[in-house]
């Protein structure tokens, strides 16, 4: 059905501009698509055992709304209103929506195909208790009141975040998964939960595989286990964090001062090229992994985020110390004194040429 926005209160309007991470009662879950026109209400739960929502989306007008109501909820009459058929859907619905709307119960109902993977021996929808089912207006084929178009990949269907496979990457989000995943409505929070282990920054992950173990020891194929090897990144994090703190505060010293110094520019360029030589150093980490992939059975792989070059320069330092030998420690001190005196060095020189100005 198709209302404008600001009838019943204001109160479509209301949910279509406020933050989809606002709850609201009624729903268990909200969010937004389609570059923020689309906003879909989640009605059920894991307690229900059918699935319905509702999806509002702002037309072309601005000021109109198309309201569809999807529900799976077996009908308990043959034929009459969308109210009158799913009286449960009505009344989460009409929770979500508020007074003033109950004309979106009020149409009638189009039935669509089950999704291949919902299917059931019944060639005759209208006797068959299960399906999905749409507020509606009319007859056609696109499930709205006012005729809408005929393209239903805009429509958010059963198979668009409930679906055992397959279905819209545009409602992806709400499972959690990418692209086509095998997970059912009440494995979505499953699903999010073991998406993924990691948001970002700096990972070090380590699979034991299924291979044996390797020796207690710390000694092995390429030298070293891979649990020496990561504690060894790990120690070096904390002081390559600081390099990095280093390292912005004194990018922070040129950029301000660019203008107003004659060597500004030049001091800027010494530190770009720092930050490319840190660079350049966690490359070679990638390799010397790669390596030791080579020669163990524990597989161990490290994903270094872009933002932070200085604590992958650290790990590089680290994991090439830990392959040198006994010798690790004193090397790692001695980069890292090196990288000091080279910060402080361009600290130094950018304050001084700074002083005048102040």
């Amino acid at each position: 059905i198709m209302l404008n926005r600001y009838v019943g209160g204001g109160r479509l309007d209301g949910l279509l501009t406020r933050s989809p991470y606002t709850p609201v009662a009624g729903c268990t879950s909200t969010f937004s698509c389609g570059d923020g026109y689309v906003r879909v209400l989640v009605l059920t739960d894991s307690s229900h055992d059918f699935v319905a929502w509702i999806r509002l989306e702002v037309l072309p007008t601005i000021n109109d709304v198309r309201v569809s109501v999807v529900t799976t909820e077996a009908r308990v009459c043959a034929s009459g209103a969308f109210k009158d058929r799913f009286p449960l859907t009505t009344q989460l619905g009409s929770e979500a929506l508020g007074r003033g709307l109950e004309v979106v119960f009020d149409g009638q109902v189009v039935q669509d195909e089950l999704p291949s993977e919902w299917s059931v021996d019944d060639s005759d929808d209208d006797e068959d208790g299960g399906g999905e089912s749409e507020a509606e207006g009319d007859d056609d084929d696109d499930g709205y009141f006012d005729g809408g178009d005929d393209d239903d990949d805009d429509d958010m269907h059963s198979n668009d975040g409930q679906e055992a496979s397959g279905g819209s990457d545009e409602y992806s989000e709400l499972l959690g998964r990418e692209g086509g995943g095998q997970i059912a409505g009440p494995a979505a929070g499953v699903a999010m939960a073991s998406h993924s282990q990691h948001s970002g920054g700096d990972l070090v992950d380590v699979d034991s595989g299924d291979g044996p173990a390797a020796p207690a020891d710390g000694l092995g194929g390429g030298g070293g286990s891979s649990s020496d090897l990561l504690q060894t990144i790990r120690s070096t994090r904390s002081v390559a964090s600081q390099f990095a703190s280093d390292l912005e505060e004194a990018e922070n010293i040129i950029a301000t001062h660019t203008d107003n110094t004659p060597d500004g520019a030049s001091l800027a360029g010494r530190l770009t090229a720092l930050l490319g030589d840190l660079t350049g150093v966690r490359s070679a980490v990638n390799n010397q992994l790669a390596g030791i992939t080579d020669h163990h059975t524990t597989q161990v792989s490290v994903v270094v985020s872009p933002s932070h070059a200085a604590t992958g320069a650290g790990a590089a330092g680290g994991v090439n110390d830990r392959l040198g030998g006994s010798s690790r420690e004193a090397q790692l001190q001695r980069e890292n004194e090196e990288l000091k005196r080279r910060l402080a060095e361009l600290t130094t020189t950018a304050a001084q040429q700074h002083q005048p100005s102040s």
